[in-house]
């Protein structure tokens, strides 16, 4: 399936221009796992989200709008067609223009998140900022978590917003956001090598203390490669710091400070799940599943927050337009010429902010047109990771 059709879906409803992917190499996950099964493979249990006391109701979408209907109409196709695709919904003005479900997924299905869970971290340190928890973005990371000062680490030299940025220099991403580590990080349920840093985490192999300044640190190769705040490198560790200065910031994981601040206001109608380690810690970097509908929630209430007044709207702002030019070192985000804070932004085809997780998945907002679409799927391109 060529990865124009959803370009497609996006020129009716969100505008895209053109739709032209900038790599060819296709990235896979396994498909029982998109849908929900990581919750239920991972040794360690995630941190479990309580849905919201107050559910959100969806407004009518305007079907008389002949955007909306022709968007409708090729979604539906597009996901008849697409052999890769589980999840594709489409918001307008608060009300769900389509909602579809292929292969494996079902209405009640958890889609599992990537590197989403990245713009979801953001959300979370501008609570911190807001409640005055993180005393400001300019800070050290290492004044929250000390660990990081030692070793000649880059991430304790760096402060909240180069952290935010992606702009640590702490080590040079191999594939994905992830390092390259001499002895390998560890192993897969199958008992093979694994190839990122989230499997062992899962399993109880290594922690995220391990990573950012433990044993997994002292293997990473190519480390400090650029000085704090100079260079755009696309790295897990960078929001995993993030979470670990959520978690001395506040006194509690970066899971449980997002259920506190964030999801109990999206009137979420079931629970959400996060990967945490061993010590619950969250796997801020990935590891967030929800249903479709309240990951449409939570999208609307971010559109909302995007345009209100105050502390948190005006973080919100400041996260979503650029910050960084994207120097395009590693195999994401090629599209996107630029960087906020943990957020993708000035995409030549998108307009809007973007979160976005490996092998096809994204949420996209237009805070102009107030539309929203959102795909989760267990193939895609690098060119749109």
């Amino acid at each position: 399936m060529k990865f124009s059709y959803i370009f497609s879906v996006l020129l009716f409803f969100i505008n895209i221009t053109s739709a032209h992917s900038q790599d060819t190499k296709n990235y896979f996950m396994n498909e029982r796992l998109t849908v929900g099964g990581f919750a239920r493979v991972s040794k360690i249990k995630p941190y479990v989200l309580s849905n919201s006391n107050s559910l959100r109701q969806f407004v009518d979408a305007d079907m008389n709008n002949n955007g909306n209907r022709k968007a409708a109409k090729i979604a539906k196709r597009w996901l008849e067609k697409s052999p890769h695709a589980n999840g594709l919904l489409l918001i307008d003005q608060g009300g769900i223009v389509f909602e579809g479900y292929k292969g494996l997924a079902k209405l009640n299905s958890e889609f599992y998140s990537q590197s989403i869970g990245k713009s979801l971290t953001s959300l979370a340190v501008g609570k911190a900022v807001c409640g005055g928890l993180i005393k400001s973005l300019d800070d050290l990371a290492s004044i929250y978590v000390p660990e990081l000062a030692p070793n000649n680490n880059n991430q304790g030299k760096s402060t909240v917003r180069q952290l935010l940025m992606m702009s640590s220099g702490n080590w040079r991403t191999a594939i994905s956001g992830q390092p390259k580590v001499t002895g390998g990080f560890g192993l897969n349920t199958q008992g093979k090598p694994a190839i990122a840093l989230t499997w062992p985490t899962r399993l109880g192999e290594i922690t995220v203390g391990d990573i950012l300044w433990g044993d997994v640190w002292k293997r990473i190769e190519n480390k400090n490669f650029s000085e704090p705040g100079k260079t755009f490198m696309y790295a897990a560790g960078d929001t995993l710091a993030l979470s670990m200065v959520l978690e001395r910031a506040t006194g509690m994981s970066a899971a449980a400070y997002f259920e506190k601040t964030i999801w109990q206001y999206i009137g979420a109608e079931n629970v959400a799940r996060w990967a945490v380690d061993r010590n619950g810690s969250t796997l801020a970097n990935a590891g967030f599943q929800a249903r479709l509908k309240d990951w449409g929630r939570l999208a609307i209430w971010i559109l909302e927050q995007h345009s209100s007044e105050g502390c948190f709207g005006e973080y919100l702002r400041q996260a979503t337009k650029p910050q960084i030019k994207n120097a395009k070192l590693g195999a994401a985000g090629h599209s996107f010429d630029s960087y906020g804070y943990q957020w993708w932004t000035e995409n030549k085809h998108a307009p809007g902010f973007w979160g976005l997780g490996f092998a096809g998945q994204f949420l996209g907002i237009n805070p102009d047109s107030k539309k929203i679409i959102i795909k989760f799927a267990h193939q895609g391109r690098s060119g749109f990771l």
